[in-house]
């Protein structure tokens, strides 16, 4: 039998200490344990033959989802880290106008000063002509906002409704990492359907490419591991 990578210990070793849980701690201790070994197992090479072969009551796909929830956060993407960190330090930076236009200020003060290092002044300084408009268009937000905000819904055009909602990219992230552990404790095909009709609005908010390529990765992992059952 392929056994988990547990060092030096052997199966006959991990089932020996279980049992002297038992006689020693009695039977919730014992289960305890059982199930903290599971857990550990269950996300390495083999782990999961070896919790069938020797715990064959238990859940796999339950055990499996568990463990997901627990393991270290993986490390932010570029993506992500940059929307921490305007979070963090634009606080004032709220509404889709605002993100819009920071994110065309900083494109354009990107090209700015990339043609003022190449030597370029004549495209430098037309890119900075650039960059005075937006800052201009930029101190002209607030105002707009408050405009916009106090307008009837059905008297905004879409662009308008758009300008003053909340920054999606802003917060998709997050909506990303609560969707992942809702998909986690799902432990049906039924579920998962009556989950994701619930959360399509909400997972059509995720618009960055990265967050929802791996958001629908994860749901048809899911969904397929649910058939297999």
């Amino acid at each position: 039998m392929n056994q988990p990578k547990t060092g030096t210990m052997t199966t006959e070793m991990l089932l020996g200490q279980l049992e002297r849980i038992r006689e020693e701690k009695g039977e919730v201790a014992f289960n305890a344990a059982r199930r903290g070994l599971a857990l550990d197992l269950i996300l390495k090479p083999n782990g999961d033959k070896f919790i069938q072969n020797a715990f064959p009551d238990m859940d796999l796909e339950e055990l499996k989802a568990e463990a997901e929830k627990g393991k270290p956060a993986t490390p932010a993407s570029p993506e992500e880290m940059m929307l921490q960190m305007l979070k963090a330090q634009m606080p004032n930076l709220t509404t889709q106008g605002h993100y819009d236009t920071f994110m065309a200020t900083f494109d354009v003060l990107r090209k700015t000063l990339n043609a003022y290092f190449g030597g370029n002044k004549a495209g430098g300084d037309n890119a900075r002509e650039q960059l005075n408009k937006a800052l201009d268009m930029a101190a002209k937000l607030p105002e707009m906002v408050e405009q916009f905000a106090e307008m009837d819904d059905d008297e905004k055009s879409e662009a308008a409704k758009a300008f003053t909602a909340p920054a999606t990219e802003l917060h998709e992230y997050d909506t990303q990492k609560r969707l992942l552990l809702e998909l986690a404790a799902i432990e049906s095909s039924d579920e998962l359907e009556a989950w994701y009709a619930t959360n399509r609005e909400t997972l059509d908010s995720i618009v960055s490419k990265k967050a929802r390529d791996e958001m629908f990765d994860a749901i048809r992992a899911r969904r397929k591991a649910l058939k297999a059952n």
